[in-house]
Protein backbone atom coordinates (compact mmCIF):
# COMPACT_ATOMS: atom_id res chain seq x y z
CA UNK A 1 0.00 0.00 0.00
CA UNK A 2 3.06 2.69 0.56
CA UNK A 3 4.54 1.26 -2.29
CA UNK A 4 3.06 3.43 -4.48
CA UNK A 5 3.73 6.81 -3.11
CA UNK A 6 7.56 5.63 -2.65
CA UNK A 7 7.58 4.89 -6.17
CA UNK A 8 6.11 8.46 -6.61
CA UNK A 9 7.97 10.39 -4.45
CA UNK A 10 11.53 8.53 -5.52
CA UNK A 11 12.45 10.38 -8.67
CA UNK A 12 11.58 13.93 -6.94
CA UNK A 13 14.14 13.38 -4.24
CA UNK A 14 16.74 12.36 -6.44
CA UNK A 15 16.40 15.40 -8.14
CA UNK A 16 17.04 17.01 -4.75
CA UNK A 17 20.42 15.28 -4.46
CA UNK A 18 22.14 11.43 -3.18
CA UNK A 19 24.09 13.04 -0.64
CA UNK A 20 21.32 15.34 1.26
CA UNK A 21 18.62 12.83 0.28
CA UNK A 22 21.20 10.07 2.41
CA UNK A 23 21.09 12.30 5.55
CA UNK A 24 17.31 12.14 5.09
CA UNK A 25 17.22 8.71 5.20
CA UNK A 26 17.80 8.68 9.17
CA UNK A 27 14.26 9.72 9.46
CA UNK A 28 12.84 6.68 8.18
CA UNK A 29 12.40 5.09 11.80
CA UNK A 30 10.67 8.70 12.98
CA UNK A 31 8.06 8.32 10.12
CA UNK A 32 7.40 4.34 10.69
CA UNK A 33 6.95 5.06 14.25
CA UNK A 34 4.35 8.39 13.44
CA UNK A 35 2.99 6.25 10.73
CA UNK A 36 2.44 3.03 13.47
CA UNK A 37 1.13 5.15 16.19
CA UNK A 38 -1.20 7.25 14.05
CA UNK A 39 -3.07 4.24 12.16
CA UNK A 40 -2.24 1.15 14.40
CA UNK A 41 -2.35 3.03 17.37
CA UNK A 42 0.71 2.11 18.97
CA UNK A 43 1.67 3.58 22.40
CA UNK A 44 4.47 5.76 22.29
CA UNK A 45 7.02 4.77 24.79
CA UNK A 46 10.18 6.74 26.03
CA UNK A 47 12.79 4.89 23.73
CA UNK A 48 10.77 6.50 20.80
CA UNK A 49 11.14 9.63 22.10
CA UNK A 50 15.23 9.02 23.01
CA UNK A 51 15.73 7.35 19.50
CA UNK A 52 13.83 10.16 17.57
CA UNK A 53 15.60 12.42 19.56
CA UNK A 54 18.92 11.42 18.91
CA UNK A 55 18.07 10.74 15.03
CA UNK A 56 17.38 14.53 14.74
CA UNK A 57 20.10 16.06 16.62
CA UNK A 58 22.38 13.31 14.20
CA UNK A 59 20.96 15.39 10.96
CA UNK A 60 21.21 19.02 12.27
CA UNK A 61 24.72 18.13 13.24
CA UNK A 62 25.72 16.64 10.01
CA UNK A 63 23.78 19.59 8.13
CA UNK A 64 25.83 22.35 10.26
CA UNK A 65 28.90 20.41 10.82
CA UNK A 66 29.30 19.82 6.88
CA UNK A 67 28.79 23.56 6.26
CA UNK A 68 31.52 24.55 8.54
CA UNK A 69 33.62 22.30 7.14
CA UNK A 70 33.57 23.73 3.34
CA UNK A 71 34.00 27.21 5.27
CA UNK A 72 37.10 26.24 7.03
CA UNK A 73 37.96 24.64 3.87
CA UNK A 74 37.67 27.34 1.55
CA UNK A 75 39.35 30.15 4.08
CA UNK A 76 42.32 27.68 3.94
CA UNK A 77 42.39 27.39 0.73
CA UNK A 78 42.55 31.33 0.34
CA UNK A 79 45.76 31.93 2.73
Amino acid sequence: MLVFPASIIAPFVWVIGIYKTALFLNLTPIITALISITFLYKKLYSYYLIGGGISFISLILAQNLKSLLFKMKESNNGN
